[in-house]
């Protein structure tokens, strides 16, 4: 009983933490793509940081999908 009840909280944590992830990989790329085309200077760390992202957020998001039977 409390185990699921403290499954259950640690699955929201991960929902909440997939969509900051995919919040901050959308701004950082937006961020590149307006810095790189518009101010003309690209930022050297945005890319890196987008691609560990989506490879956490791909890695996260196949345990919660397996948890919510997906």
């Amino acid at each position: 009983m409390l185990a699921n009840r403290v499954i259950n909280q640690f699955n929201r944590l991960i929902g909440w933490s997939l969509a900051a992830l995919l919040l901050v990989m959308t701004v950082l790329i937006f961020w590149q793509v307006f810095a790189r085309f518009v101010v003309g200077i690209p930022l050297f760390f945005s890319d890196e940081i987008a691609r560990f992202a989506m490879l956490c957020l791909t890695f996260l998001r196949i345990g919660y999908a397996y948890r919510k039977g997906s």
